[in-house]
Order: structure tokens, then C-alpha cells, then sequence
């Protein structure tokens, strides 16, 4: 093997490792996230309009979730 090779393989080795180091955490909690987690997160961002919501300061349920809900915000907004 080439010196070259081997500082290369010595840089990659240092490279995996310090990406183990600081990310080994996040690989965990990403393991550990299951389907069910996604669907629940999937769910949440469907129906919470969380822009509007820190615009507002307040919970809002994006426009289309239901219809009674839309009809009255229309109204409110006319008030």
C-alpha cells in the first residue's frame, strides 16, 4: 500500500469517526422512530397550521380540515 493510500485510509477512518461521535445520537433516536410516529407526525402537520399559529399566537386548524370550522372562520373574518 502506497503512502498515499494510507493517509487517505487514515483520513477516512478519522472522518467515520468523528461522524459516530457527534451524530451517534441522532442515528439512535432515528432508529427509534416507527411507522406509527410518522403517521402521527403526518396527522398533526395536516391539520395544525403551525405558521399561522405562531403568526396568531394560538392554536389554528388549516383551512379544509373541516367544513362547519371553515364556514365560521369565514364568517368571523367578515365580522
Amino acid at each position: 500500500m502506497a503512502l498515499e493510500d494510507l493517509i487517505a485510509y487514515s483520513c477516512w477512518e478519522s472522518f467515520i469517526s468523528c461522524i459516530r461521535y457527534f451524530f451517534g445520537d441522532f442515528f439512535q433516536i432515528a432508529d427509534c422512530v416507527t411507522e406509527e410516529m410518522q403517521q402521527i407526525d403526518y396527522c398533526i402537520n395536516r391539520i395544525i397550521d403551525f405558521k399561522e399559529a405562531e403568526v396568531q399566537n394560538t392554536f389554528v386548524v388549516k383551512h379544509g380540515v373541516d367544513e362547519d370550522l371553515d364556514r365560521c372562520k369565514c364568517k368571523n373574518q367578515k365580522l
